[in-house]
């Protein structure tokens, strides 16, 4: 079933309806009920608007699990994650903590910490995985079979000498290849904090907020049977969600 309506039309108080009616009414039992929705603030709110109107029905503790996307995953990982090999005592990485993680670690200027870990968890809330870029790049290294560095030199060198030679035809082109060239350097500098990132977090026991999805739909792919767990699943502001 999906609802779609304007801004306060009552969404929310049907998804609260909806639980009433499920466990009042002995179509589920409450601990089989999902109630998943984006942050901390509207799955509170969702939890204290179900409890207060299944205790006026006269239903103490339910037991409906209202839960964050990242929250929903982290429960499943603490529960099951051992079938994929993610330690259950895992510690969760907010962006800022990745961030110093990288800085610490691997010396990498604070601006491209940011853009770094803003990629990485971009990629893999659509699914691109790291082996995604590494065959990419190494691709595009084949068209550089030389040092990339050397090369971007030598190619700086002929720009800025091209007026010596009065050869100006050859701006636009030198341009473009030095445009190109500073991408892929870029890219492997990426590639290889990528790299290093994961192999930190794994020394650690960390899981950052994309791996929480990500590893869940994993272990999900690979146990369907964990679904049994729940009967029911509503998910709120269902339109702000990604491919994962």
């Amino acid at each position: 079933c999906v609802i779609l309506a304007g801004a306060g039309t009552g969404k929310t108080y049907t998804i609260v309806e909806k639980v009433k009616h499920l466990v009042s009414n002995g179509v589920y039992p409450g601990n089989k009920i999902v109630c998943i929705t984006f942050s901390n603030e509207a799955a509170n709110n969702l939890s204290l608007r179900i409890e207060k109107t299944l205790s006026l029905s006269g239903i103490k503790k339910p037991g409906v699990i209202i839960r964050t996307f990242h929250g929903f995953s982290a429960d499943l990982l603490r529960k099951y994650g051992d079938r994929i090999s993610i330690s259950k005592e895992f510690k969760i990485l907010d962006p800022e903590q990745a961030m110093v993680l990288l800085h610490r670690n691997l010396k990498i200027q604070a601006g491209n910490c940011d853009k770094y870990i803003s990629t990485i968890g971009t990629a893999k809330d659509l699914g691109v995985r790291l082996e995604d870029f590494q065959r990419y790049l190494e691709n595009k290294l084949k068209q550089y079979p030389n040092d990339l560095e050397k090369n971007l030199e030598s190619l700086n060198f002929e720009f800025q000498t091209l007026h010596l030679k009065k050869d100006f035809s050859k701006k636009k082109p030198l341009a473009e290849k030095i445009k190109s060239l500073r991408k892929i350097i870029e890219l492997k500098k990426f590639v290889s904090a990528w790299n290093a990132y994961e192999k930190l977090k794994q020394k650690s026991n960390y899981q950052d907020y994309s791996d929480l999805n990500q590893n869940a739909l994993i272990l999900l792919e690979k146990f369907p049977e964990i679904a049994k767990d729940f009967d029911y699943v509503l998910i709120d502001e269902f339109q702000d969600t990604n491919k994962l």
